[in-house]
């Protein structure tokens, strides 16, 4: 996948739409360049290159970068859209995530990833690790996020210890990884309804490592968005002041029920225990 990693890159030149959607969404050059971002175009036949190459047959076809079709001829996963490597802790590549930029077509999947196989597995990886690991062991504690784009642009603010899941829920073979470098998680979840209910899976899962977790309660959508908006030291505030996880759930408990009432209180106590 090395080859095909570089040529992704190439394609990713500074006058094309897809780097330009990159800059509008707030990523500087240096990040682009620092994680490797990269395009594959419609045209692009990475078969051919991994061939080319040296590559064996099936390897090419367990790289987890095709579509198989019925008549067994491969076709790129990727077409048109923006490649984000993903690169195990060790910064060795494992695969890649596509994301479409040019259409608001909601049935089709914003992000595509590699197909899974030995080397791809997205409930053992996680974003950005590889760059953050030395920043986590300075600091004594990781920042966990969703996406890509909270990664990168936290990493861009001087927040080089943030990390993201792969589109998958947290397990326990993330919480096994972080715990080599740190027993305390800050979580920095969207604030939709999916990441309220994300922080609280994720809690269960790093509970059962011993792992503290603290909350980074944010008004805007997410990290990214929290940074563009409102800047680094804004930022910096709501990390110097994370809520513990026990009060987190307490305001979360009184928001949903109503201390007027003696029930609903004896409700709030009975969730907090």
């Amino acid at each position: 996948l090395v080859g095909v990693k570089e040529a992704f890159q190439s394609f990713l030149t500074p006058e094309s739409k897809a780097y330009q959607y990159l800059l509008d969404r707030g990523l500087s050059p240096e990040s682009i360049k620092q994680y490797q971002i990269g395009y594959s175009p419609s045209h692009f036949d990475a078969q051919k290159l991994m061939l080319n190459n040296g590559a064996e047959k099936d390897v090419v076809k367990q790289s987890g970068i095709f579509f198989q079709r019925d008549d067994g001829s491969l076709h790129s996963r990727f077409k048109n859209r923006i490649i984000f490597p993903i690169l195990d802790y060790q910064s060795r590549i494992s695969g890649f995530s596509g994301r479409i930029f040019e259409t608001d077509d909601k049935k089709i999947a914003k992000y595509l990833n590699s197909e899974e196989n030995p080397v791809f597995n997205k409930r053992q990886l996680l974003y950005g690790l590889n760059n953050a690991k030395k920043s986590i062991k300075e600091l004594g504690f990781v920042i966990l996020m969703e996406g890509f784009m909270d990664v990168i642009v936290s990493n861009q603010y001087g927040f080089e210890n943030a990390i993201g899941t792969m589109g998958t829920a947290l397990t326990s073979t993330h919480a096994k990884k972080i715990k080599r470098f740190t027993s305390k998680v800050y979580l920095a979840m969207d604030s939709d309804q999916a990441g309220q209910q994300a922080i609280d899976r994720c809690d269960e899962v790093l509970k059962r490592e011993n792992i503290t977790t603290y909350v980074i309660k944010m008004d805007d959508k997410d990290p990214a968005d929290t940074l563009l908006n409102f800047g680094k030291e804004s930022f910096q505030k709501l990390i110097d002041n994370p809520l513990p996880m026990i009060r987190y759930k307490l305001g979360k408990a009184i928001e949903l029920n109503s201390l007027d009432n003696i029930e609903e209180v004896s409700e709030i106590l009975s969730q907090l225990v």
